[in-house]
């Protein structure tokens, strides 16, 4: 019986031994990438030397004020400009209707003048008819 179970031992650690076997293969794999990331780490992290050089949040929320102070400047000058260019259409639009009117005016006289000019020829020929040859 000692010998069966003997047997029984040595196979239960030879197989612990295999698990064992491939459990370090696996912590070699991962103390590699575990290497790796601190050394990535060691290399890209920020130092309070590095972190000096950031600004506060005062100075932020002060750059953020100066920014907004100049959009509002900005957005006020734009207004402005809306103000005007809604002045310039409006007067091109004045403009463009006077223009319609006067050209309008214009071809009215000139179909008036047509009218005249053609009253003008008929009695000139009538005239020219009555003298005497």
């Amino acid at each position: 019986m000692k010998n069966q179970d003997t047997q029984k031992i040595i196979k239960l650690l030879e197989a612990q031994g295999k698990v064992l076997e491939e459990h370090g293969k696996k912590f070699d794999e991962h103390e590699e990438i575990l290497h790796f990331i601190c050394e990535t780490m060691g290399t890209t992290m920020v130092t309070k030397d590095d972190l000096k050089a950031f600004a506060t949040k005062e100075e932020m929320k002060n750059g953020f004020k100066e920014v907004e102070s100049q959009l509002s400047a900005i957005r006020m000058e734009l207004a402005g400009m809306r103000r005007e260019l809604d002045d310039i259409k409006l007067s091109l639009k004045k403009l463009e209707n006077k223009t319609q009117e006067d050209d309008n005016a214009m071809i009215f006289e000139i179909e008036e003048l047509k009218k005249r000019v053609a009253v003008l020829e008929r009695e000139l020929v009538k005239a020219r008819q009555m003298q005497p040859a």
